[in-house]
Parts: C-alpha cells; structure tokens; sequence
C-alpha cells in the first residue's frame, strides 16, 4: 500500500481542466472530404440564406406587412442560426464540426489548445482573485492491490473539518500517465484523479508511485504484466 497527501494551486486546476479538453478534442471523430466538403456547401447556404430571411424581416417591417411574415422570418433566423451552430460545433454526435476539423487540417491544434489554456488560465485566475476558487481543500490518495481510496477533507471557518472518502476499484482505471506537473489516474472515458507531481519527495518518489498504479492496474484488470509495454506511463522529464 502507499499513499501521498496534497493539495491543489490555481495553475494545477488549469491543467487538469485542459487535460479534459484535450481529451474532448481528439476523442472527435475526424470528418471525411465527402463531410468536410458538404458541410462547407450548408454553412454557405445556410448564411446566404440567413441574408436574405434578414433582408425579408427588414422589408416586411418597413412596408408594416402582416404579422405572420415578420415572426415566419424569425422562427427562419432561428432555425437557420441553430443550423449553423451544429455545422461548427456538432451537440448530438462526437464528431468534429466544420470549425475544429478546420483547425486540424491546417494543423492548428496546438495554437487552438494553448489558446484555451489562456482564456482557462485567466477564468480560474478571476476566480481565485475574487476568492471563489478554494484552495484549501487537502486531499489523500491511498492505493493498494485492490484498488484507491480518496480521502477529502473540507475545512470550515468555525468547527471540524468534514471528511468525504471514495473508494474505486482499479477496474475503473483505464490508464496511468504522467505529464509535466501531475499524475493522472484516468477514470474510464471521462474523468481524472490528479496527483501533483510536486506532492512526493522527488521525481522518483512520484515514478515509483505510478509504476505501482500501473502494476496494480494492470493486475486487476487481467492483463499479463510481463508483456504490458512501460510506455504506458508517459513520463516528461
């Protein structure tokens, strides 16, 4: 069993916010040309005809036109403004819109990432300016054979703190990884525990506690530890 206790800064908060886009982003499934090529042809009909519902609107009002063409131009706009909105940014399937497929076709996507990371940087900085982010949590994060513990606590102003404690089982994990400031334990398709790097007494200290994540994940997951690849844990040093 081991166990580390740590804390939470402002700019781990950030990273572990962009390890979760980051995750977003590349999890979109890639447009094909026939795709790519056909959502261009709607966004451009779909402004083109946006121009003219806009121009219908504007003449309908100033030549004082029954009420049905006005609100029809509107109930159009908005059908035509949600139209747009799914081309760029598709809701209902995890596929790329036309703006992030854009964006990896010219090879942007790092420019796109650091870019979300200033504006991610800057909210939790507002935030920690106005006193709305709290620090102040402690955290423990106990592993065994069988799975980790989380163990949370909350201090209060006025009394004792309050403790909440979690347990997962290591069939929960999917991966183990490492990148310039924490150790992350991923928690199947969509989640995270963070470990800040800065919480062992070294380097080592943290190589070894993902070593042995890893080695209890892979145990309880069934896997043959022998031939499991170590590039697993991908380690920036």
């Amino acid at each position: 069993m081991m166990e580390v206790q740590y804390v939470y800064t402002r700019d781990e908060w950030t990273s572990i916010n962009m390890q979760n886009y980051r995750d977003w982003l590349y999890s979109r499934r890639p447009l094909s040309n026939v795709e790519y090529r056909l959502c261009w042809f709607l966004f451009l009909f779909t402004l083109l005809a946006g121009i003219g519902c806009v121009v219908f609107l504007v003449r309908s009002i100033w030549l004082n036109q029954a009420w049905y063409f006005v609100v029809g131009s509107l109930v159009a706009l908005g059908f035509l403004a949600g139209m747009v909105l799914e081309i760029l940014n598709p809701r209902r399937e995890a596929v790329r819109g036309l703006f992030h497929e854009m964006i990896f076709r010219l090879g942007w996507e790092a420019k796109l990432i650091e870019k979300v990371r200033s504006r991610r940087d800057h909210y939790f900085r507002q935030l920690d300016e106005k006193g709305q982010l709290n620090l102040g949590h402690r955290y423990l994060l106990r592993i065994d054979s069988e799975g980790y513990t989380l163990v949370v606590d909350y201090p209060t102003t006025t009394g004792p703190a309050s403790r909440q404690e979690t347990r997962q089982s290591w069939r929960e994990v999917s991966s183990v990884f490492l990148d310039e400031h924490l150790l992350f334990l991923k928690i199947g398709d969509a989640g995270y525990q963070a470990v800040p790097r800065s919480a062992f007494a070294d380097d080592s200290a943290c190589q070894v506690f993902a070593r042995t994540a890893e080695r209890f994940r892979r145990n309880r997951s069934g896997y043959d530890e022998g031939s499991a690849s170590e590039a697993i844990i991908r380690a920036i040093l």
